[in-house]
C-alpha cells in the first residue's frame, strides 16, 4: 500500500512539476520579447 501510494504521489509531483516547469519557460519567453 505504501509503495503504491508513494508511486502515485511521485507521479502527480511529476507531473505538477512539469506543467510547472512550462510557465516558468512562458515567463521567460515572453521577457526575451
Amino acid at each position: 500500500m505504501l509503495v503504491e501510494v508513494s508511486m502515485k504521489d511521485k507521479k502527480k509531483a511529476e507531473r505538477r512539476y512539469q506543467e510547472y516547469l512550462k510557465k516558468m519557460n512562458k515567463k521567460k519567453g515572453e521577457q526575451k520579447k
